[in-house]
């Protein structure tokens, strides 16, 4: 909703679930930049890929690392944020358990992005990082 208000050219959900698909419709329905929401499997490189518009001024992976990982893998959740980050031009932001920072922040590292910015909720236990490609 946030980032809505900033009058983005367009706001390109993706997720593996359908209900949070259509969580994500509901609350789009109120925003007035172009929408596009698709389902895919995010560790399917291939369809992921496919999916992506060229390039992302602002990427968002929120609470998604930590599930790729436990359903597919450290390999597949490490190949997911690669493919993100390859089409994201200037920022990453990511939301994780602390556990999954080192994996991220080394993937990040090596797709050219600086981290710039972490906070995080110890009583939720959830670390946000803002990364900027250099």
């Amino acid at each position: 909703m946030k980032i809505s208000k900033l009058g983005p050219s367009l706001i390109h959900a993706l997720d593996g679930s359908q209900p949070e698909l259509d969580a994500a419709r509901v609350v789009l329905r109120s925003v007035e930049a172009p929408t596009r929401l698709d389902l895919v499997d995010l560790a399917d490189d291939i369809h992921l890929g496919a999916v992506l518009e060229e390039g992302y001024d602002i990427v968002q992976l929120l609470a998604v690392y930590q599930h790729e990982r436990r359903g597919r893998g450290e390999a597949a959740a490490r190949r997911m944020l690669t493919t993100l980050a390859e089409h994201c031009r200037e920022t990453f932001i990511v939301a994780t358990q602390p556990d999954h920072l080192p994996a991220i922040k080394d993937t990040l590292h090596a797709s050219r992005f600086a981290l710039v910015r972490e906070t995080g909720s110890l009583a939720r236990r959830v670390a946000h990082l803002v990364f900027r490609r250099i």
